[in-house]
């Protein structure tokens, strides 16, 4: 959080904000002021803090989120539909163990369609995307709940809680653990 102080009669005051500067306080400086705005200032960062703990991992605001992205490839309307839907699937049921023959089947395609249209709307593998929505999932688990590694692990779909941490420190270089106290020691 950065609060600057400005000479009052300064024609910069407009452009402050957007060098990333909170709130200004021009002089002469009035110290009651000051505690008013350095309180406000802290309570919109603990309101803005305690928000977004809330479920940005939902299946559809991730859904959202991906949709709204930069897709590879629209033309392919089929495919876009395919990977879309197949997409909304996945996040529903990202703690249940899934195979490309089940998704495939759900999605009443069969398994080397559903695979071509992965690589040729996203530009990756059905498997590689459901792994880091895996573990987009789990940092999230991390930072905003209590659950054990254990329960997270099972929560995005790994039925081993080994190859969640190993899989979670390849993809972020710190443990679960590491990461959770990592988290708490920012918050």
């Amino acid at each position: 959080m950065i609060i600057a102080i400005i000479d009052e009669s300064s024609l910069y005051r407009s452009r402050i904000y957007n060098i990333g500067v909170y709130d200004y306080i021009s002089t002469p400086i009035i110290p009651s002021e000051v505690r008013v705005r350095i309180k406000s200032a802290i309570h919109n960062i603990l309101r803005n803090r305690e928000s977004s703990k809330q479920n940005i991992y939902s299946p559809e605001i991730r859904f959202e989120y991906l949709r709204s992205k930069k897709i590879k490839n629209r033309s392919n309307y089929r495919g876009y539909e395919l990977v879309m839907n197949t997409c909304q699937y996945v996040l529903q049921n990202l703690s249940k163990k899934l195979s490309t023959t089940s998704i495939a089947h759900a999605m009443a395609t069969n398994k080397n369609s559903l695979s071509n249209a992965f690589s040729n709307v996203l530009g990756i593998s059905l498997f590689k995307w459901i792994r880091e929505e895996r573990l987009f999932k789990a940092k999230w688990l991390l930072s905003t709940t209590e659950l054990s590694i254990q329960e997270i692990g099972f929560e995005v779909g790994y039925e081993n809680t080994s190859n969640f941490a190993t899989t979670f420190k390849a993809k972020f270089s710190l443990s679960p653990t590491a990461f959770r106290k990592s988290v708490i020691q920012i918050g």
